[in-house]
């Protein structure tokens, strides 16, 4: 898994495209320790995403893994039927517990979704700050 076309996701230049395209990123990441439960679902991204394109709300993008997380990027065209397909679909695979789910809000933030780390959903987070 490369994270080379998943750092797309980050340039304003894409972002912006994306915008005119009516477009939303959404990020999924999961917390992938050495015989973690993500390794049981090999194809996440693009399951997760087959999800989307068949509820009509959006697709997968790219993937990628870094220091014990996966990160799977997701283009969406309803951001909040997205949100709702992909943690219900999260969840019926019991990997919510090791999720965080996040909407590219602003340039350099993200909107936290879910976290089952973090108290207060709808928190917005730094680009520095996963």
């Amino acid at each position: 898994m490369s994270a080379a076309p998943a750092l797309n996701n980050f340039s304003p230049g894409w972002q912006k495209l994306l915008q005119q395209l009516r477009c939303d990123i959404v990020l999924v990441i999961f917390a992938a320790p050495p015989l973690g439960p993500i390794w049981s679902h090999p194809q996440i991204g693009e399951s997760l995403g087959a999800e989307l394109t068949q509820a009509g709300a959006g697709q997968h993008d790219s993937s990628g893994l870094n220091d014990g997380s996966q990160f799977h990027f997701f283009h969406v065209s309803d951001l909040g039927k997205a949100v709702g397909v992909l943690k219900h679909q999260i969840q019926i695979r019991g990997l919510l517990p090791f999720t965080h789910l996040l909407h590219r809000e602003l340039p350099n933030a993200w909107r936290c979704y879910w976290s089952a780390e973090e108290k207060e959903i709808a928190q917005l987070v730094e680009d520095d700050a996963p």
